[in-house]
């Protein structure tokens, strides 16, 4: 909104002769929409976090080729805050601890526990 109402401030002096006044708003306009564009991009590089081999806590169930929910567990052991989508070639119940096998995009690749895995969950 701001940025049309400075183009078309700037454009209105600029026809109406007043050279000063327009070069006032294109400038503003100018400076505005620069911070504005630095502020939405991010110089800095995400950091790159490895799933695979992690544990995760099912918060929406996986159907054979269908999309569920997880929560991914820390390297400390405690449960994460993100959600993030996962897909699986086996049914998994909600509730239940899965293992994250790999990742394909922004999607996480679970399998379930193995049995052995899963007594050393409970000790």
């Amino acid at each position: 909104m701001i940025f049309s109402l400075l183009a078309a401030g700037g454009i209105l002096f600029l026809v109406l002769g007043e050279k000063y006044l327009s070069l006032m708003f294109f400038g503003t306009f100018a400076i505005i929409f620069g911070i504005k564009s630095f502020e939405v991009l991010q110089l800095v590089e995400p950091e790159e976090r490895n799933f695979t081999g992690r544990k995760c806590y099912v918060v929406q169930g996986l159907a054979k080729g269908k999309r569920g929910i997880v929560k991914v567990y820390d390297d400390n052991g405690s449960l994460g805050s993100e959600l993030w989508s996962a897909e699986s070639y086996q049914n998994i119940t909600e509730g239940s601890v899965a293992k994250i096998s790999g990742v394909r995009s922004i999607i996480l690749l679970i399998d379930p526990l193995a049995k052995d895995e899963k007594t050393l969950k409970k000790a």
